[in-house]
Protein backbone atom coordinates (compact mmCIF):
# COMPACT_ATOMS: atom_id res chain seq x y z
CA UNK A 1 0.00 0.00 0.00
CA UNK A 2 1.21 3.53 -0.57
CA UNK A 3 2.17 5.82 1.99
CA UNK A 4 -1.10 8.12 2.85
CA UNK A 5 -0.27 11.77 2.58
CA UNK A 6 -1.44 13.63 5.99
CA UNK A 7 -3.72 16.45 4.93
CA UNK A 8 -3.78 15.57 1.12
CA UNK A 9 -4.00 12.72 -1.72
CA UNK A 10 -6.61 10.53 -2.62
CA UNK A 11 -6.78 8.08 0.08
CA UNK A 12 -6.60 10.92 2.74
CA UNK A 13 -9.63 12.24 1.10
CA UNK A 14 -11.33 8.49 0.28
CA UNK A 15 -10.91 7.36 4.00
CA UNK A 16 -12.36 10.76 4.92
CA UNK A 17 -15.18 9.79 2.78
CA UNK A 18 -15.69 6.19 4.11
CA UNK A 19 -15.16 6.80 7.71
CA UNK A 20 -16.67 10.15 8.03
CA UNK A 21 -19.23 10.87 5.29
CA UNK A 22 -19.98 7.13 4.47
CA UNK A 23 -23.55 7.05 4.33
CA UNK A 24 -23.37 9.78 1.47
CA UNK A 25 -20.48 8.69 -0.51
CA UNK A 26 -22.29 4.93 -0.57
CA UNK A 27 -25.10 6.42 -1.68
CA UNK A 28 -23.70 8.78 -4.49
CA UNK A 29 -22.15 5.21 -5.34
CA UNK A 30 -25.17 3.67 -5.25
CA UNK A 31 -26.52 6.49 -7.71
CA UNK A 32 -23.68 6.71 -10.15
CA UNK A 33 -23.30 2.42 -10.57
CA UNK A 34 -27.57 1.28 -10.12
CA UNK A 35 -26.22 -1.43 -7.27
CA UNK A 36 -27.93 -1.08 -4.12
CA UNK A 37 -27.60 -2.01 -0.72
CA UNK A 38 -23.54 -1.46 -0.85
CA UNK A 39 -21.33 -2.16 1.95
CA UNK A 40 -17.40 -1.76 2.52
CA UNK A 41 -15.06 -4.24 2.33
CA UNK A 42 -12.34 -3.76 5.07
CA UNK A 43 -8.43 -4.31 4.60
CA UNK A 44 -6.59 -6.71 4.95
CA UNK A 45 -5.11 -6.83 8.42
CA UNK A 46 -1.80 -8.42 9.43
CA UNK A 47 1.67 -8.30 11.37
CA UNK A 48 4.48 -5.78 10.80
CA UNK A 49 7.39 -8.13 10.84
CA UNK A 50 9.59 -5.35 12.54
CA UNK A 51 7.39 -4.59 15.01
CA UNK A 52 4.59 -7.27 15.54
CA UNK A 53 1.48 -4.06 15.18
CA UNK A 54 -1.14 -4.85 13.90
CA UNK A 55 -0.65 -3.54 10.20
CA UNK A 56 -3.14 -2.87 7.23
CA UNK A 57 -3.00 -3.35 3.30
CA UNK A 58 -5.30 -2.40 0.38
CA UNK A 59 -7.13 -5.46 -0.90
CA UNK A 60 -5.74 -6.89 -4.37
CA UNK A 61 -6.47 -8.95 -7.03
CA UNK A 62 -9.45 -10.98 -6.95
CA UNK A 63 -8.83 -11.72 -3.17
CA UNK A 64 -12.21 -9.74 -2.15
CA UNK A 65 -13.78 -13.12 -3.73
CA UNK A 66 -14.10 -16.60 -2.32
CA UNK A 67 -10.52 -18.69 -2.86
CA UNK A 68 -12.24 -21.18 -4.65
CA UNK A 69 -14.13 -19.25 -6.77
CA UNK A 70 -13.70 -20.28 -10.93
CA UNK A 71 -13.03 -17.06 -11.81
CA UNK A 72 -10.61 -15.61 -9.19
CA UNK A 73 -8.68 -18.78 -9.36
CA UNK A 74 -8.40 -18.45 -13.44
CA UNK A 75 -7.48 -14.88 -13.03
CA UNK A 76 -4.94 -16.18 -10.68
CA UNK A 77 -3.06 -18.37 -13.40
CA UNK A 78 -3.48 -15.82 -15.95
CA UNK A 79 -2.10 -12.53 -14.19
CA UNK A 80 1.04 -12.00 -12.36
CA UNK A 81 1.06 -13.02 -8.38
CA UNK A 82 3.62 -10.60 -7.33
CA UNK A 83 4.27 -7.74 -9.85
CA UNK A 84 1.61 -6.29 -11.31
CA UNK A 85 -1.18 -7.14 -9.08
CA UNK A 86 -4.22 -5.01 -8.75
CA UNK A 87 -4.73 -2.78 -5.46
CA UNK A 88 -7.87 -1.54 -4.68
CA UNK A 89 -8.62 1.79 -2.42
CA UNK A 90 -11.77 0.33 -1.36
CA UNK A 91 -14.07 -2.52 -2.38
CA UNK A 92 -17.79 -2.34 -2.04
CA UNK A 93 -20.33 -5.54 -2.27
CA UNK A 94 -23.92 -4.88 -3.16
CA UNK A 95 -26.84 -5.98 -5.33
CA UNK A 96 -27.95 -5.72 -8.55
CA UNK A 97 -31.26 -7.35 -9.65
CA UNK A 98 -30.42 -10.17 -6.83
CA UNK A 99 -27.45 -10.61 -8.15
CA UNK A 100 -23.89 -10.22 -5.84
CA UNK A 101 -22.15 -6.83 -7.15
CA UNK A 102 -18.99 -5.91 -6.70
CA UNK A 103 -17.54 -2.22 -6.79
CA UNK A 104 -14.17 -1.49 -7.23
CA UNK A 105 -12.78 2.40 -6.62
CA UNK A 106 -9.61 3.98 -8.26
CA UNK A 107 -9.19 7.59 -6.41
CA UNK A 108 -7.25 10.45 -7.94
CA UNK A 109 -6.78 13.96 -6.47
CA UNK A 110 -3.68 14.42 -8.40
CA UNK A 111 -3.55 14.97 -12.82
CA UNK A 112 -0.13 13.27 -12.81
CA UNK A 113 -1.13 10.43 -11.14
CA UNK A 114 -3.17 8.89 -14.26
CA UNK A 115 0.10 8.22 -15.79
CA UNK A 116 1.64 5.13 -14.82
CA UNK A 117 3.48 2.52 -17.00
CA UNK A 118 4.16 -0.94 -16.22
CA UNK A 119 7.21 -1.46 -13.89
CA UNK A 120 7.12 -5.82 -14.13
CA UNK A 121 10.44 -6.58 -14.83
CA UNK A 122 10.27 -10.72 -15.26
CA UNK A 123 9.55 -11.50 -18.25
CA UNK A 124 7.15 -14.73 -17.73
CA UNK A 125 5.50 -11.51 -15.70
CA UNK A 126 5.69 -9.44 -18.61
CA UNK A 127 4.43 -12.05 -21.12
CA UNK A 128 1.04 -12.74 -18.69
CA UNK A 129 0.38 -8.99 -18.56
CA UNK A 130 0.08 -8.85 -22.58
CA UNK A 131 -1.61 -11.91 -23.20
CA UNK A 132 -4.19 -10.25 -21.08
CA UNK A 133 -4.19 -6.52 -22.55
CA UNK A 134 -3.92 -8.33 -26.12
CA UNK A 135 -7.11 -10.48 -25.24
CA UNK A 136 -8.76 -7.70 -23.94
CA UNK A 137 -8.00 -4.82 -26.61
CA UNK A 138 -9.41 -7.97 -29.32
CA UNK A 139 -12.38 -8.76 -27.19
CA UNK A 140 -13.27 -4.55 -26.92
CA UNK A 141 -12.63 -4.24 -30.52
CA UNK A 142 -9.30 -1.40 -29.28
CA UNK A 143 -8.03 -0.08 -32.74
CA UNK A 144 -5.76 2.73 -31.40
CA UNK A 145 -1.89 1.43 -31.82
CA UNK A 146 -1.22 2.59 -28.28
CA UNK A 147 0.67 0.38 -25.89
CA UNK A 148 -1.47 -0.53 -23.03
CA UNK A 149 1.78 -1.00 -20.88
CA UNK A 150 2.65 2.22 -21.35
CA UNK A 151 1.71 5.71 -19.87
CA UNK A 152 -1.96 5.02 -18.74
CA UNK A 153 -0.86 1.33 -17.85
CA UNK A 154 -2.77 1.21 -14.25
CA UNK A 155 -5.96 2.58 -15.80
CA UNK A 156 -5.71 0.09 -18.65
CA UNK A 157 -5.13 -3.39 -16.64
CA UNK A 158 -8.46 -2.57 -14.44
CA UNK A 159 -10.36 -2.40 -17.50
CA UNK A 160 -8.55 -5.51 -18.57
CA UNK A 161 -10.05 -7.19 -14.97
CA UNK A 162 -13.40 -5.78 -15.40
CA UNK A 163 -13.77 -7.05 -18.99
CA UNK A 164 -12.54 -10.34 -17.58
CA UNK A 165 -15.16 -10.60 -14.94
CA UNK A 166 -17.47 -9.51 -17.58
CA UNK A 167 -16.46 -12.72 -19.55
CA UNK A 168 -16.74 -14.92 -16.32
CA UNK A 169 -20.25 -13.49 -15.68
CA UNK A 170 -19.27 -12.01 -12.60
CA UNK A 171 -21.01 -8.71 -12.28
CA UNK A 172 -18.75 -5.74 -11.47
CA UNK A 173 -18.37 -2.19 -11.45
CA UNK A 174 -15.30 0.52 -12.04
CA UNK A 175 -15.55 3.38 -10.19
CA UNK A 176 -13.19 6.09 -10.65
CA UNK A 177 -13.34 8.82 -7.92
CA UNK A 178 -11.70 12.38 -9.04
CA UNK A 179 -11.35 14.67 -6.22
CA UNK A 180 -11.39 18.35 -6.67
CA UNK A 181 -9.42 21.09 -4.51
CA UNK A 182 -7.05 18.92 -3.17
CA UNK A 183 -3.72 20.85 -1.71
CA UNK A 184 -1.01 21.51 -4.08
CA UNK A 185 1.13 23.18 -2.03
CA UNK A 186 2.75 20.07 -0.34
CA UNK A 187 5.33 19.70 -3.47
CA UNK A 188 5.81 19.96 -6.26
CA UNK A 189 4.57 18.51 -9.15
CA UNK A 190 1.37 18.36 -8.21
CA UNK A 191 -1.78 18.95 -10.69
CA UNK A 192 -4.54 19.46 -8.47
CA UNK A 193 -7.63 20.23 -10.50
CA UNK A 194 -10.05 22.33 -8.85
CA UNK A 195 -13.49 21.35 -9.96
CA UNK A 196 -14.41 18.92 -12.87
CA UNK A 197 -13.80 21.16 -15.96
CA UNK A 198 -10.15 21.33 -14.85
CA UNK A 199 -10.19 17.60 -14.60
CA UNK A 200 -11.19 16.80 -18.60
CA UNK A 201 -8.54 17.52 -20.63
CA UNK A 202 -6.22 15.18 -18.60
CA UNK A 203 -8.87 12.16 -18.90
CA UNK A 204 -9.87 12.67 -22.79
CA UNK A 205 -6.39 12.33 -23.35
CA UNK A 206 -6.21 8.94 -21.16
CA UNK A 207 -9.72 8.00 -23.56
CA UNK A 208 -7.83 8.67 -26.62
CA UNK A 209 -4.77 6.54 -25.56
CA UNK A 210 -6.85 4.00 -24.38
CA UNK A 211 -9.40 3.83 -27.32
CA UNK A 212 -12.32 2.50 -25.98
CA UNK A 213 -15.30 2.25 -28.52
CA UNK A 214 -18.33 4.20 -27.59
CA UNK A 215 -20.03 1.18 -28.06
CA UNK A 216 -18.32 -0.96 -26.06
CA UNK A 217 -20.53 -2.93 -23.51
CA UNK A 218 -17.79 -2.37 -20.86
CA UNK A 219 -18.44 1.42 -20.94
CA UNK A 220 -21.86 0.90 -18.87
CA UNK A 221 -19.42 -0.26 -16.05
CA UNK A 222 -16.98 2.26 -15.79
CA UNK A 223 -18.41 5.06 -14.44
CA UNK A 224 -16.64 8.64 -13.19
CA UNK A 225 -17.34 10.56 -9.67
CA UNK A 226 -16.10 14.07 -8.96
CA UNK A 227 -16.39 14.78 -5.29
CA UNK A 228 -14.59 17.50 -3.33
CA UNK A 229 -11.56 17.41 -1.20
CA UNK A 230 -12.69 17.94 2.56
CA UNK A 231 -9.86 20.26 4.30
CA UNK A 232 -9.72 19.34 7.41
CA UNK A 233 -7.69 21.08 10.35
CA UNK A 234 -4.27 19.37 10.41
CA UNK A 235 -0.76 20.35 12.36
CA UNK A 236 1.57 21.50 9.55
CA UNK A 237 4.20 20.64 11.35
CA UNK A 238 4.17 16.72 10.79
CA UNK A 239 4.69 16.98 7.66
CA UNK A 240 8.07 18.47 7.77
CA UNK A 241 10.50 15.66 8.73
CA UNK A 242 12.56 17.77 11.40
CA UNK A 243 9.30 17.64 13.13
CA UNK A 244 9.66 13.60 13.05
CA UNK A 245 13.52 13.61 13.67
CA UNK A 246 12.74 15.73 16.77
CA UNK A 247 10.37 12.97 18.68
CA UNK A 248 11.77 10.94 21.56
CA UNK A 249 12.79 7.54 21.24
CA UNK A 250 9.62 6.45 22.65
CA UNK A 251 7.51 8.58 20.84
CA UNK A 252 6.67 11.29 22.89
CA UNK A 253 5.75 14.42 22.51
CA UNK A 254 8.63 16.71 20.56
CA UNK A 255 10.76 18.25 21.33
CA UNK A 256 11.39 20.96 19.55
CA UNK A 257 14.45 22.73 21.06
CA UNK A 258 16.48 19.80 19.69
CA UNK A 259 15.32 20.52 15.96
CA UNK A 260 14.07 23.93 15.44
CA UNK A 261 11.09 23.88 13.18
CA UNK A 262 11.18 26.13 10.18
CA UNK A 263 9.39 25.32 7.05
CA UNK A 264 11.75 26.05 4.04
CA UNK A 265 10.73 29.05 1.50
CA UNK A 266 8.36 27.72 -0.62
CA UNK A 267 10.23 29.07 -4.06
CA UNK A 268 12.80 27.24 -3.12
CA UNK A 269 11.06 23.65 -2.35
CA UNK A 270 9.44 24.74 -6.10
CA UNK A 271 12.92 25.69 -7.78
CA UNK A 272 13.95 22.10 -6.35
CA UNK A 273 11.26 20.47 -7.77
CA UNK A 274 11.89 21.88 -11.41
CA UNK A 275 15.32 20.95 -11.10
CA UNK A 276 14.58 17.71 -10.31
CA UNK A 277 12.04 17.52 -13.29
CA UNK A 278 15.15 18.50 -15.41
CA UNK A 279 17.66 16.02 -14.48
CA UNK A 280 14.25 13.08 -15.39
CA UNK A 281 14.53 15.17 -18.62
CA UNK A 282 18.22 15.52 -19.36
CA UNK A 283 18.82 11.65 -18.15
CA UNK A 284 15.72 10.72 -20.71
CA UNK A 285 17.63 12.79 -23.23
CA UNK A 286 21.42 10.81 -22.22
CA UNK A 287 19.25 7.49 -23.01
CA UNK A 288 17.74 6.36 -19.26
CA UNK A 289 14.00 6.65 -18.79
CA UNK A 290 13.45 7.02 -15.12
CA UNK A 291 9.81 6.19 -14.87
CA UNK A 292 9.78 5.01 -11.25
CA UNK A 293 12.00 8.44 -10.02
CA UNK A 294 9.07 10.18 -12.69
CA UNK A 295 6.16 8.72 -10.70
CA UNK A 296 8.07 9.30 -7.26
CA UNK A 297 8.16 12.96 -8.43
CA UNK A 298 4.20 13.21 -8.86
CA UNK A 299 3.37 11.64 -5.83
CA UNK A 300 5.48 13.10 -3.11
CA UNK A 301 7.01 16.09 -4.95
CA UNK A 302 11.01 16.72 -5.75
CA UNK A 303 12.38 17.24 -1.60
CA UNK A 304 10.36 14.00 -0.27
CA UNK A 305 11.52 12.05 -3.22
CA UNK A 306 15.19 12.54 -2.57
CA UNK A 307 15.23 11.98 0.93
CA UNK A 308 13.54 8.52 -0.20
CA UNK A 309 16.41 8.05 -2.62
CA UNK A 310 19.40 9.01 -0.44
CA UNK A 311 19.82 6.30 1.84
CA UNK A 312 20.42 3.71 -0.64
CA UNK A 313 22.15 3.59 -3.61
CA UNK A 314 19.57 3.74 -6.07
CA UNK A 315 18.75 1.82 -9.71
CA UNK A 316 18.53 5.18 -11.57
CA UNK A 317 22.15 6.06 -9.80
CA UNK A 318 23.88 2.77 -11.02
CA UNK A 319 22.42 3.14 -14.82
CA UNK A 320 23.66 7.02 -14.92
CA UNK A 321 27.02 5.87 -13.63
CA UNK A 322 27.19 3.08 -16.44
CA UNK A 323 26.57 6.06 -18.69
CA UNK A 324 29.29 8.58 -17.38
CA UNK A 325 26.36 10.87 -16.52
CA UNK A 326 26.66 11.12 -12.55
CA UNK A 327 25.71 14.59 -13.10
CA UNK A 328 22.65 13.85 -13.27
CA UNK A 329 22.16 11.97 -10.04
CA UNK A 330 20.02 13.00 -7.04
CA UNK A 331 23.54 13.21 -5.15
CA UNK A 332 24.92 15.78 -7.12
CA UNK A 333 21.75 17.77 -7.17
CA UNK A 334 21.64 17.92 -3.30
CA UNK A 335 25.36 19.12 -3.08
CA UNK A 336 24.82 22.55 -5.00
CA UNK A 337 25.00 25.05 -2.06
CA UNK A 338 21.66 26.77 -2.80
CA UNK A 339 19.81 23.24 -1.99
CA UNK A 340 21.26 22.52 1.45
CA UNK A 341 19.05 24.12 3.94
CA UNK A 342 16.59 21.60 2.14
CA UNK A 343 18.54 18.70 3.76
CA UNK A 344 20.31 17.50 6.97
CA UNK A 345 23.82 17.34 7.02
CA UNK A 346 23.52 13.61 7.48
CA UNK A 347 21.53 13.61 4.04
CA UNK A 348 24.10 15.76 2.58
CA UNK A 349 26.88 13.23 3.98
CA UNK A 350 25.05 10.36 2.02
CA UNK A 351 25.28 12.27 -1.23
CA UNK A 352 28.67 13.50 -0.86
CA UNK A 353 29.97 9.78 0.08
CA UNK A 354 28.47 8.10 -2.43
CA UNK A 355 29.68 10.19 -5.36
CA UNK A 356 32.85 10.03 -3.74
CA UNK A 357 33.09 6.26 -3.86
CA UNK A 358 32.34 6.46 -7.38
CA UNK A 359 34.85 8.77 -8.20
CA UNK A 360 32.91 11.78 -8.93
CA UNK A 361 34.78 15.21 -8.78
CA UNK A 362 32.39 18.30 -9.50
Amino acid sequence: MAKIGYGYGSEWHLLQYLGRRRDAFTRAIEDLTGVSSIHWRDYKESADASTSAPSLRELVGLEFMEPMDSARMEWERRWPHRGGVHNWDAVGQGVTHDRQTWILIEAKANVNELISPCHAKNPESLQKIRSVLDDTRRDLRVTAETDWTQDYYQYCNRIALLHFLDKHEVDAHLAFVYFTGDRDDLGSPRNCPTNEEDWQDALDAQDHHVGLPADSRIHARVHRIFLPAYHVPIDERVLKPEYCRSRTPDGGRPQPQAVPWSPAPRDLVDAFDQEMMQIYVRAKQAGYVATRFHQMLAEHGGVETARRLLPQMSDGFTQLWRRKRLDLTVEALVLQPRWASLFSENELGMARDRLKECGWKS
